[in-house]
């Protein structure tokens, strides 16, 4: 958890020091900036020797009031994430697996193409620039029974 608290702050600062443009004092000229939070839908697949791929599925919740009750409904939406740094490739190939939750960082990126039929279409992706693992899978000498538990006891 201090993990998360301190790649918050970096955040923070990072976007701190780019609105007020300390380097140059010049008028920012834009931002684009990707932050999500959310569980890895499949294993990361090395797309050649320049790319990796994978998604991520982010959730919203709201509650929807009937006439005697309520009841919750959840939408889920997918981003297609690549990571293009040899380095942060390397780490994601060695780290992330399906079902994992992560935090990452990024941009928007847009790709246009040709399918099957000739139709040409849009694809946004989300370049990963930095992630950060929060949940781990269990390693095969870990016990069944262990439960995971973030509070601490003295």
């Amino acid at each position: 958890m201090a993990s998360l608290t301190s790649a918050r702050q970096r955040v923070l600062q990072i976007t701190s020091r780019f609105l007020r443009n300390e380097e140059t004092r010049r008028p920012l000229r834009s931002i684009n900036h990707v932050q999500l939070l959310g569980h890895v839908g499949q294993d990361p697949i090395k797309v050649d020797d320049k790319a990796v791929r994978f998604s991520v599925a982010t959730n919203k919740s709201w509650f929807v009031k009937d006439e005697d009750s309520g009841h919750l409904e959840t939408r889920t939406e997918w981003h297609k994430i690549i990571a293009y740094r040899t380095g942060l490739q390397n780490y994601v190939m060695q780290t992330v697996t399906k079902g994992q939750r992560v935090l990452l960082n990024g941009r928007l990126s847009y790709g246009k193409y040709e399918d099957s039929e000739g139709v040409t279409r849009t694809s946004t992706y989300i370049i990963l620039e930095d992630l950060l693992a929060l949940t781990f899978p269990k390693s095969e000498n870990e016990p069944e029974d262990m439960i995971e538990d973030d509070s601490y006891v003295a």
